[in-house]
């Protein structure tokens, strides 16, 4: 009996360090998440509250409930972020996530994190990529072409485009022509790009400054600047 008694003791003590375990890695494994993704933290804490004050059907109820309004508030406000280049390679990628990725001198490369450009988004996109310029350029300086001398778009996620965004192109190119910058736009799908010919943005902006990767349009700009700078 004592020793079947002591068993059955050793066996719960295991138990219990087990669980110690487990919930210590659930809590680490919480913790990383809210720090790689806090809306995905939001979904696992709202589905988790729905379930322990009502039903699993509450908690999915809430976790969907969520997950949509991530969706809509991505498509309203879409993350507008700087790219920086991987010293040795080609690659551009954010500064933000990739700190090591380094700033090509008097350039800037912005990345639009949205599949669709519509007429919900458009004023935000803007704001957003002056509020780059600004934090870059001071309007107030003459030599504000010797600081930034281009502006590129990275638009490899943006799969289609509505007519109020092409607007907001037209708008953001001429703003950026007033201060003698010149704008670029990179990895645009197929289907945007025709949209932007039909509407004659591309004769705007002009069919030398529309490139397939940010790679091209960073060295053809560069090369084009260099160039210009030489015959002054």
């Amino acid at each position: 009996m004592c020793r079947g008694g002591r068993a059955l003791a050793g066996g719960r003590a295991q138990r219990r360090g087990v669980e110690r375990s487990c919930e210590a890695s659930a809590a680490l494994g919480g913790a990383a998440t809210s720090q790689i993704d806090p809306p995905i933290t939001n979904i696992c804490l709202g589905a988790f509250l729905g379930v322990l004050f009502g039903s699993v059907e509450i908690g999915l109820g809430v976790t969907l409930a969520i997950s949509f309004a991530k969706i809509i508030i991505q498509s309203l406000r879409p993350q507008v972020e700087g790219l920086g280049r991987l010293q040795g390679t080609n690659i551009f990628c954010s500064v933000r996530q990739y700190p090591v990725a380094c700033r090509t001198p008097a350039v800037q490369v912005i990345r639009i994190d949205t599949s669709f450009l519509y007429f919900i988004n458009a004023t935000f996109i803007k704001e957003r990529i002056m509020e780059w310029l600004r934090a870059e350029v001071d309007t107030s300086n003459e030599k504000v072409r010797e600081r930034v001398h281009s502006v590129f778009l990275d638009m490899s996620n943006v799969v289609n485009i509505d007519t109020s965004e092409l607007v907001g192109l037209e708008k953001i190119h001429k703003e950026l022509a007033s201060l003698g910058i010149q704008m670029a736009i990179a990895s645009l799908g197929w289907q945007a790009i025709q949209k932007m010919k039909l509407a004659h943005v591309v004769d705007r902006i002009g069919e030398d400054f529309i490139f397939l990767t940010v790679g091209e349009a960073v060295e053809g700009c560069l090369t084009a600047h260099k160039g210009s700078a030489m015959e002054f």
